[in-house]
């Protein structure tokens, strides 16, 4: 062959030597790039930030289990449990061993209320490790949600054998002993949790439920005050207080304290139904109307209740046919 010959092809087999590594360590840097950068968004808890990078490295590494869990995880974190499903179920399958994965997709199962799945999620995750904290505390509140109180308690119970200190057990098992009117050992274990994390809010909050269930009302109000104190933004806390002023007949207060939750929130149904039973209890019927419209029929329970008393409302206002086809709307609610 003529030496030009040899040289220009010798030439070129390294010019495409040197192409096809430099491509290969581009394609992977940019995968471990973008996943080094989807963590550093979690960690700075900006998830959407992070959910672009990790869905750049799923794209780049379809089957890169980091980069789906990143993903996953971090639609969690956005509230997009359906999306985020796909990523994590994706990642189970390229790693079941993976107890991380488990978890999250048990947590994502949960936020979309299909607790009987998320249990199994829960229950792969303690099979890989018995004593992981973060799952026996995930099953115990699924187990809460889908109404298992019992079960509950159970769950919570193992979780302090092996964390004595875990305040949101203590919390879980006093809210499970609400549901069961068993209130001197739900505000044992809610005082239990305060101790355990002063800063708490869900604890004050159990624990003015078991008081008000005392009949300690005025306990009852300083405890509610206590979670609003350690988290002004608590929702929950803010309705709970207003709904125990309804019920001590401080209607106004009451709406203040439900405003103060839909100026947090205007889409908060449960504030929009609290409201709305205030308002009926004294006589202000069109604006009870107004606030239950807006409660919204994201939650069966919470939209039932809304149409029940809204048809309620029109009966006595002598509209029967709109009253008519409330009831039987809130009567369709959980049949179909």
């Amino acid at each position: 062959m003529n030496k030009k010959y040899i040289i220009i092809t010798a030439i070129t087999l390294t010019f495409i030597t040197i192409s096809i590594g430099s491509y290969f360590m581009f394609f992977y840097e940019n995968t471990a790039t973008f996943i080094r950068d989807g963590k550093s968004r979690l960690v700075d808890e900006e998830y959407e930030e992070a959910v672009v990078y990790f869905k750049k490295a799923v794209k780049k590494s379809p089957s890169n289990v980091t980069a789906l869990n990143g993903h996953g995880v971090s639609l969690n974190w956005l509230g997009q449990f359906d999306e985020s499903l796909i990523s994590l179920n994706k990642a189970a399958k390229l790693e079941p061993e993976n107890e991380d994965i488990w978890l999250s997709i048990g947590y994502a199962l949960s936020n979309i209320d299909d607790y009987e799945e998320a249990i199994k999620s829960f229950n792969k995750a303690l099979e890989l490790d018995p004593d992981n904290t973060f799952a026996l505390l995930e099953k115990g509140w699924a187990l809460y949600e889908s109404g298992s109180d019992e079960d509950a308690i159970k769950i919570f119970n193992d979780l302090l054998i092996v964390d004595p200190d875990n305040a949101i057990a203590y919390a879980g098992i006093a809210a499970a002993k609400l549901w069961i009117d068993d209130f001197d050992n739900a505000l044992a274990n809610s005082e239990t949790a305060v101790k355990k994390d002063p800063d708490y809010a869900y604890a004050s909050i159990v624990k003015g439920g078991a008081l008000l269930g005392l009949e300690r009302d005025d306990e009852a109000l300083a405890a509610f005050d206590e979670a609003i104190k350690k988290d002004p933004k608590d929702l929950y806390a803010i309705t709970s207080r207003a709904m125990t002023l309804s019920y001590l007949g401080r209607s106004i207060e009451a709406l203040q304290m439900f405003d103060e939750a839909l100026t947090l929130d205007p889409a908060y149904s449960l504030g929009w139904l609290g409201k709305g039973i205030v308002l009926r209890g004294i006589n202000r019927d069109p604006e009870a109307l107004v606030a239950f419209d807006n409660v919204g029929d994201e939650d069966d329970n919470l939209w039932s209740a809304a149409l029940t008393n809204r048809g309620n409302i029109l009966e006595k206002m002598g509209r029967l046919s709109e009253a008519r086809q409330a009831f039987a709307a809130a009567e369709s609610i959980g049949t179909e």
